[in-house]
């Protein structure tokens, strides 16, 4: 019987995966750390994020540029994730004990949780020879399933991708803090840790930018000439067709024509049909917007819960690029198990009755599937997680539907020569704005004119 031991990322994907693989579940402690055993022959173990970090082999303050670095446990670097040791001694109590037949990569299918499986097995000696790597997009039972049943090789360019962030931030980052610092003292004679980064420190610099370019903005006044007017005992008001109007004395003569004007002649009225088109599935960016106009969640809060989402195998993984759904994802299991839910049973049905099929705009990153929920029936630790889940399967539910169709009227009046233009609009069709309800219409119906 063939032996397999399993690294996650982390502790909640590590019980998520081995809920997946099998029935039998054992639950065992090493180091006050637990691990599992499914169906005797698959070992289900956790990292705690990075238990190894980069660091400089010449630590002393003042030397630099500094260009060697090893890595070391992450709490021998940091005292503050000391729980981190337990993990390791885990894992090196675990396979110092057993001889596996496969070590497979379960942490999280991009290049930072391809590092932390590739660095954890290499510093317990394992070899790599033996060594698989899972690419699950999410930790739902079928999609864990999937992913075991078609184990890869190791994926040494994502490793050697996750290496090299990993060098240039230490890089960037210890080098530059240093000599910045360094420098501060000698001004201010006395010395003051400021960080820099590679990614932090021209991020700053954007900031900045924008802040300087917002003080130096100098406003223009400017005015708007509106017409009041009167049809059937309701009031309307249209506005001058050039829009804003910058000099004074134009505004001026304008007022003049039409001082004392007590009717306005129809010169056209314009009817289009505007549609707008579904949108795509989220990826990351795109939900943290999303999130913050709607839900009022800081990009960085919108994160968290994403990944709590996905270590819940509530949705796929949430640092994805790519917004074009996917043909292998399951999509038609997943409305099944939206219909069984009341807050969607009604667009489900709808999808099915007419037959309406995902739109495939949007791009693919090749790597990850675009941010969908899972479907499966659990149910979120908090109110906010629910708030965002609700968000994420609005968003499914809409792909599937046709565009909101609106008819637009444009009513364009000439007051003694003098243009004016009233514009309204009204729904034909909701469209996709029936699921996804986080985004709102306003009919405003002009009347029938000629």
């Amino acid at each position: 019987m063939k032996v397999d031991l399993l690294l996650a990322e982390k502790p909640s994907a590590a019980k998520a995966i081995a809920r997946a693989l099998g029935n039998s579940q054992q639950k065992r402690f090493e180091r006050k750390v637990l691990y599992y055993i499914v169906d005797n022959d698959k070992y289900v173990c956790s990292a705690v994020g990075h238990l190894f970090t980069l660091y400089p082999k010449d630590s002393e303050r003042g030397h630099y540029p500094k260009w060697d670095y090893m890595w070391v446990p992450t709490y021998s670097a940091n005292p503050r994730v000391s729980y981190a040791k337990g993990y390791l001694d885990c894992l090196k109590t675990i396979t110092s004990q057993f001889n596996f037949d496969r070590y497979i990569i379960a942490t999280d299918f991009d290049p930072e949780g391809t590092v932390i499986g590739f660095i954890t097995f290499i510093a317990l000696k394992v070899s790599m020879e033996k060594a698989y790597r899972m690419k699950m997009h999410s930790l739902a039972k079928d999609e864990v399933l999937r992913a075991y049943n078609n184990l890869e090789p190791p994926d040494y360019p994502w490793f050697r991708a996750g290496l090299a962030r990993h060098q240039t931030d230490v890089l960037y980052g210890i080098n530059l803090t240093e000599i910045f610092s360094d420098a501060i003292a000698k001004v201010r004679g006395r010395r003051k840790t400021v960080s820099l980064g590679r990614v932090q420190t021209p991020t700053l610099k954007f900031v900045v930018d924008r802040e300087r370019e917002i003080r130096s903005f100098v406003p223009k006044p400017y005015w708007n000439v509106l017409l009041k007017f009167e049809f059937q005992g309701l009031e309307y008001v249209a506005k001058y067709v050039s829009g804003d109007v910058f000099d004074k004395n134009v505004v001026q003569q304008i007022l003049e024509r039409c001082k004392g004007m007590t009717t306005a002649k129809i010169v056209k009225v314009e009817k289009t049909i505007v549609e707008t088109h579904t949108p795509t599935l989220f990826n990351l960016p795109m939900l943290q917007q999303e999130a913050f106009y709607k839900l009022g969640f800081s990009p960085d809060y919108t994160d968290k819960l994403a990944q709590s989402l996905y270590q819940q195998a509530l949705i796929t993984y949430p640092r994805t690029g790519s917004t074009a759904i996917w043909t292998g994802v399951p999509y038609k299991k997943v409305l099944d198990n939206l219909e069984k839910e009341t807050t969607y049973a009604e667009y489900v049905h709808e999808i099915k009755e007419n037959n309406f099929q995902p739109h495939k705009r949007g791009i693919s990153d090749g790597a990850h599937v675009a941010l969908s929920p899972t479907g499966e029936p659990y149910t979120p630790k908090t109110s906010n997680e629910a708030k965002l889940l609700d968000l994420i399967k609005r968003r499914f539910l809409a792909v599937f539907f046709p565009p909101l169709k609106r008819q637009k009227t444009e009513i364009t009046l000439d007051v003694n020569g003098e243009p004016f233009k009233i514009a309204g609009e009204k729904t034909i069709d909701l469209g996709w704005l029936n699921p996804y309800t986080y985004r709102k219409v306003t009919d405003f119906i002009l009347p029938e004119l000629q």
